[in-house]
C-alpha cells in the first residue's frame, strides 16, 4: 500500500466525488451566469441598436428596338459588376442622398444613448448660409419662456455660444443664417421633458463621403443578374428610405445614360444632315438657275452609262467621305476618354461604318481592362506589381487603338483620293461634250449626291429614334426594403445565449478543474488504498454544526455516531487485548481534522462500556478540552508537569461516569520540553492504577513532534484523517509514521464522512486487516430516522393530500 505512489490530481473518474464538487462549486457557475447576464444587459441596454435594410434590383438589358432594328445597343456592359461597379461612384450617391433630406439630422441625448430622429423631429431646420465652421457641430436647441423663441447652444474650441431666435422666421446666428421652424408643437415639449434635441448641419457635397461606410452595393447572383442594395444606419426608417431610393435612383440613372448614349448619337447626325441640307439647297438653287439661264428642259440625250458610273462612284465617294467624319469623331472622344470607363460611350459613333466590328472589339478590350485595374484599386496599392501589369496592357491596348485609327483613317483617304481620279477620269473621257450639257451634269450630279446622302442620314436618325423609343431602365426592383423590426448589431439572442454559453462553460471548466485537482481524502477506499495502517473506525459527519468540539455520545445513544464509536471501540480489542490499563494517543496532521472532538468520544464510548476513563489534554499550544467540557483552565497538564500541582487537584469529572478529564492548563513557554520530560511517564504511571484507559490528546504531528513521543509508547496511538479535508499527501506522514518510527500499531480514523455524499465508500465492512465494519442500516438510528421524516414531511407539502381537519 505504501509503495503506491500517492496521486496529486485524480487520474480515475469517481461519479460521487464529482457530484460532491459540482454541488460544492456550483454556485460559481450561478455566480458567473449572474456576472454575464448582468454584463450583456448593461451592454444591449447601452449600446445604440444598428439597423439594416435590403433592396433587390435584376437588371435586364434587352433593347427590343436594337433587336428589330438590328441597330448598336447604346449602353450594354458585359456582365453585373461592371454594372455595379459604375453605380457605386460617389456621383450616383450624392445624386441619391441629396433629395433625402440629410443635409440637416436631429437627435435627442438621453442620459446615455443618443437617438437619430430622422422623419420623426418635432423641428425643421432650413439652412441659408452656413459658415464651414458650424458644419458636422451638435447645435443644441432649448426653450424659452416666450414661446415663439429658442436658444440655440453650441461649443466652440472658446466655450459655448448661445443664440436666441424667433421660431419660423429666418434668423442671423453665430453659425450662419437659418430658419428653425417646430412642426410639432406637443411632440417639441415632450421631447424636451426627458432628452435634450440637438441637430447637425452637413456639407451637402459631403454626403456621400459621409455615408459611404453605410451603403453597400454588391452583386446577389451574377447569373440571374440581381444587385442587392445593403443599408446599415442606427435610424431604422433613414436605412429604408435610402435603401429604396438607392433602388429607384438606379432605374433612373440607369434609363439616363442609355438616353444620353443615343442623343450623342442623334446629335452627329443632326449636325450631318444640316450640313448637308445647306448644301443640297445651295445645289438645287444652282441647278435650277442654270437650267433657267440656259433654257435646259432635261438631260436625256446624255450618256446613260456616264450618269450610272459617275452616280456609283459619287454614291462611294459620299460613304467613303462619312466614315471620315466618324473616324475624325472617334478619334477626338478616344482622346478625351482613353482613360477613364466613359471610352465605352465611344461605340454607338461608329455604328454601321465598315471599321466597326474591329474597333469595337479592340475598345472591348480597353474597357476590360481599365474595370479591372479600377477593381484591382480596391484590395492592393497602386504599385502593386499586378497594378503595373495591367496598367502596361492598359497601355499597349492604347498604343494599338491610336494606331489602328490612325491606320483606318488613311486607308480611308487613300479610298477617297482613288474614287475622286476614277471621277475625274470618266469626266475627262467627255471633255468634247458641250460645255453647257458637261456643266449641267456636273450640277445635277452633285445634287443628286446631296440627296441621297441627306436620305440616308434620315434613315439613321429614324433608325436611332426607334431605337430610343424602345429603352426602358435596365433595372427592375424585385424587393423594397422594408423598416426592420429588429437591429443586426447588437444581436440580443445571440449575446445572451453567447452569455449563458459562456458562464456555463467557465463554471463546468471550474468544476472539472477542481475534480482534478482536489486532493482531499474522500472516502474509505483512499485510506485503505495508500497506507499501511489498520482502519480502526469511520467516524460520521455530524447533522448539525457544533461550535466547539463536545461530548455527543451521551446526548443521543443511538445516533450513528454513536454507533461508529461503538465500532471503533469494538476494533480496539482487534489492535490489542492483553490484560491491564492501557493508553491511547491520538493525534493528526493539522488542526481542524477532529482529534479532541474524537478523543472525548471515544473516552465517552468506553465510559459507557465499564471503563474507567480519563483524558489528558497534551496539545499545549492550542488546548480544547477545556472548552468540549466547558470549564476552566486554570490548572491541568502544563503545571502537573513543572510540579506545581498534584494530579489530584487537577482531575476534572465529566457529566459521564467513569469519564475523567485534565486539560491542558495555562499555556507555557516550553511545551515541546514539557510532553518530552519523564515527569509525564510519571504521571501516567500514576494514573494507570486508578484507570482503565488513558486517552492523551496530542498536538499534531504534521506541525510539531512534540507528541511523538507519545504515540511510539502508547498502547493504541490512533491516527485522524477528515475527510474532505485532509489532503491526500497526509497519508504519508502515516506510513512515514509506521515505517521510520516504528509504528506498527498505528491505526487511523476518518472523521466527518458525508454519509449521503458518501454511501458508496462508506460501508468498508468487515476484513480491512481487522475490523468489526461500517456499514450502517438506513432509517436504524435516530438521525437516520428524523432526516428522513423532515425529507418526507417537505414532500408531502410539495405533492401530498393534505386531511381535513
Amino acid at each position: 500500500m505504501s509503495d503506491i505512489k500517492i496521486p496529486v490530481f485524480n487520474e480515475e473518474f469517481d461519479l460521487g466525488l464529482f457530484l460532491f464538487i459540482a454541488k460544492r462549486k456550483i454556485i460559481w457557475l450561478f455566480a458567473f451566469l449572474a456576472v454575464s447576464l448582468a454584463i450583456s444587459y448593461t451592454y444591449l441596454h447601452f449600446k445604440r441598436p444598428l439597423y439594416q435594410a435590403n433592396s433587390v434590383v435584376l437588371i435586364n438589358k434587352t433593347n427590343e428596338a436594337s433587336r428589330v432594328l438590328n441597330v448598336q445597343s447604346f449602353n450594354e456592359l458585359d456582365n453585373v459588376a461592371e454594372e455595379v461597379e459604375l453605380l457605386r461612384s460617389e456621383v450616383f450617391r450624392q445624386s441619391v442622398l441629396k433629395n433625402l433630406g440629410l443635409e440637416v439630422e436631429y437627435f435627442t441625448k438621453g442620459d446615455v444613448l443618443v437617438a437619430d430622429q430622422y422623419m420623426n423631429s418635432p423641428i425643421r431646420v432650413t439652412t441659408k448660409n452656413i459658415l464651414n465652421e458650424a458644419r458636422d457641430v451638435p447645435v443644441y436647441v432649448y426653450p424659452t419662456d416666450e414661446p415663439s423663441t429658442l436658444v440655440l447652444l453650441h461649443g466652440t474650441l472658446t466655450g459655448d455660444i448661445r443664440d436666441t431666435i424667433r421660431v419660423g422666421a429666418e434668423s442671423v446666428t453665430s453659425l450662419g443664417s437659418m430658419i428653425v421652424s417646430i412642426t410639432d408643437l406637443q411632440g417639441f415639449r415632450n421631447m424636451q421633458e426627458n432628452n435634450t434635441l440637438f441637430f447637425i448641419m452637413h456639407n451637402p457635397d459631403k454626403l456621400a463621403e459621409l455615408y459611404a461606410h453605410e451603403i453597400t452595393i454588391a452583386p446577389e447572383n451574377e447569373a440571374a443578374n440581381t444587385v442587392s442594395i445593403l443599408v446599415k444606419d442606427y435610424n431604422r426608417t433613414k436605412a429604408a428610405t435610402i435603401a429604396n431610393a438607392m433602388a429607384r435612383k438606379f432605374t433612373e440613372y440607369n434609363l439616363e445614360k442609355t438616353a444620353q448614349s443615343a442623343t450623342n448619337v442623334l446629335r452627329f447626325i443632326e449636325e450631318q444632315m444640316d450640313t448637308v441640307y445647306t448644301r443640297l439647297q445651295s445645289t438645287e438653287k444652282i441647278l435650277r438657275s442654270f437650267k433657267n439661264e440656259n433654257k435646259i428642259r432635261d438631260v436625256e440625250d446624255l450618256s446613260i452609262k456616264y450618269m450610272d458610273r459617275l452616280n456609283s462612284l459619287e454614291e462611294e465617294k459620299m460613304k467613303a467621305d462619312l466614315e471620315v467624319s466618324m473616324i475624325t469623331e472617334l478619334e477626338k472622344a478616344i482622346k478625351d476618354s482613353i482613360n477613364t470607363k466613359n471610352v465605352y460611350n465611344v461605340i454607338p459613333l461608329i455604328a454601321g461604318a465598315s471599321f466597326g466590328p474591329t474597333v469595337t472589339q479592340m475598345v472591348d478590350r480597353l474597357h476590360k481592362l481599365l474595370l479591372d485595374r479600377e477593381e484591382a484599386l480596391y484590395s492592393v496599392k497602386p504599385n502593386n506589381e499586378g497594378i503595373r501589369s495591367i496598367e502596361y496592357q492598359i497601355d499597349v491596348q492604347k498604343n494599338l487603338l491610336i494606331q489602328t485609327i490612325l491606320s483606318i483613317r488613311q486607308r480611308l483617304n487613300i479610298k477617297t483620293e482613288s474614287i475622286g481620279g476614277k471621277i475625274k477620269e470618266i469626266e475627262s473621257v467627255f471633255y468634247n461634250t458641250p460645255s453647257k450639257e458637261i456643266k449641267l451634269e456636273q450640277l445635277q450630279r452633285q445634287f443628286n449626291t446631296d440627296e441621297k446622302f441627306y436620305t440616308l442620314l434620315l434613315e439613321k436618325k429614324a433608325e436611332y429614334q426607334i431605337s430610343r423609343a424602345g429603352y426602358v431602365s435596365n433595372y427592375t426592383i424585385l424587393a423594397e426594403a422594408s423598416i426592420p423590426s429588429s437591429p443586426i448589431s447588437p444581436n440580443r439572442p445571440l449575446i445572451i445565449m453567447g452569455s449563458i454559453l459562456a458562464s456555463l462553460a467557465l463554471g463546468i471548466a471550474i468544476i472539472i478543474f477542481s475534480y482534478l485537482t482536489y486532493n482531499e481524502i474522500t472516502s474509505v477506499a483512499e485510506v485503505a488504498k495508500y497506507t499501511k495502517a489498520a482502519l480502526l473506525g469511520v467516524i460520521p459527519k455530524h447533522s448539525e454544526k457544533i461550535p466547539v468540539s463536545q461530548l455527543l455520545v451521551d446526548k443521543k445513544p443511538k445516533s450513528l455516531i454513536s454507533e461508529a464509536f461503538r465500532t471503533a471501540r469494538t476494533n480496539l480489542q482487534f489492535i490489542s487485548n492483553e490484560p491491564g490499563p492501557k493508553s491511547i494517543a491520538v493525534t493528526s496532521t493539522i488542526s481542524g481534522e477532529g482529534k479532541t472532538f474524537i478523543t472525548i468520544n471515544l473516552g465517552g464510548i468506553l465510559a459507557y462500556a465499564g471503563k474507567k476513563v480519563i483524558i489528558l489534554d497534551l496539545d499545549l499550544r492550542k488546548p480544547k478540552i477545556h472548552l468540549g467540557f466547558n470549564t476552566v483552565n486554570d490548572k491541568g497538564m502544563s503545571t502537573l508537569l513543572i510540579g506545581k500541582d498534584e494530579i489530584g487537584n487537577c482531575i476534572r469529572h465529566s457529566s459521564l461516569e467513569n469519564l475523567d478529564f485534565i486539560t491542558a492548563g495555562p499555556i507555557p513557554p516550553n511545551p515541546s520540553e514539557l510532553i518530552i520530560s519523564p515527569r509525564l511517564d510519571d504521571i501516567i504511571v500514576q494514573l494507570k492504577q486508578s484507570y482503565d484507559v488513558i486517552l492523551i490528546d496530542n498536538p499534531p504531528v504534521g506541525i510539531v513532534t512534540d507528541g511523538l513521543t507519545n504515540i511510539q509508547k502508547a498502547d493504541y496511538p490512533i491516527y485522524i484523517l477528515k475527510a474532505n479535508f485532509s489532503k491526500r499527501n497526509f497519508l504519508q506522514n502515516v506510513n512515514k509514521l509506521i515505517d521510520e518510527n516504528n509504528i506498527r500499531k498505528l491505526s487511523v480514523i476518518l472523521n466527518g464522512v458525508n454519509t449521503r455524499q458518501h454511501g458508496y465508500g462508506y460501508g468498508y465492512g468487515y476484513g480491512n486487516n481487522y475490523g468489526y465494519g461500517y456499514g450502517y442500516g438506513s432509517g436504524y438510528y435516530d438521525e437516520d430516522k428524523d432526516g428522513r421524516k423532515r425529507k418526507r414531511s417537505f414532500i408531502k407539502r410539495l405533492f401530498g393530500k393534505h386531511k381535513r381537519p
